[in-house]
């Protein structure tokens, strides 16, 4: 969670070789606006081999997984009869995250990165697992992952890395506004 840059493809446990190998990585256009759920409801994002940097922007080169999946953000608002009323920062991001068709009886890192990389006291999130996904002989696999919402966050995404091949065989989602 101390590493304050850093690309989609980079795995926890070799991050010092990735970031040299990965850091002539180019960074491309930005995709739109980033969705913003309401506070209480779920979205539903697609998640690809989209390679991005700490920041959320898309950078190359691409993974080469051939998987698809989704990611389906929660950030629990505030509760109770005076919910649509009240005003409460949200405390936690919960992630259900699926991915089909990708490497058969693979463990892949999940990581909710929120953003901008500033975020944790200038630490940021880029580099902390959150969770792992075990995909079955089909190449299928979910998992949930939830975190607190760290001082000054506004976008999060998550990111998987095969833990046999980061670099190459990874997926992230497009930032979430919150």
């Amino acid at each position: 969670m101390h590493q304050p840059k850093c690309l989609a493809s980079v795995a926890v446990a070799a991050v010092p070789a990735a970031l040299i190998a990965l850091s002539a990585g180019t960074a491309v256009a930005q995709p739109p606006a980033p969705p913003t759920p309401s506070p209480g409801h779920a979205t539903k994002l697609p998640i690809d081999h989209t390679n991005r940097n700490c920041d959320g922007s898309v950078a190359s080169p691409n993974g080469t997984g051939s998987g698809t999946g989704s990611a389906v953000f929660n950030i629990p608002g505030p509760s109770g009869p005076n919910a649509p009323t009240q005003a409460n920062a949200p405390n936690k991001i919960i992630v259900d995250v699926s991915i089909t068709n990708a490497t058969p009886n693979a463990t892949y890192n999940v990581r909710l990165i929120q953003t901008p990389p500033s975020v944790n006291g200038g630490a940021g999130d880029c580099t902390g697992v959150d969770g792992t996904l075990n995909t079955d002989a089909s190449g299928n696999g979910s998992v949930n992952v939830q975190e607190p919402v760290l001082s000054g966050a506004h976008d999060a995404f998550v990111a998987l890395n095969n833990t046999t091949a980061p670099n190459t065989d990874f997926y992230t989602s497009p930032e979430l506004t919150f």
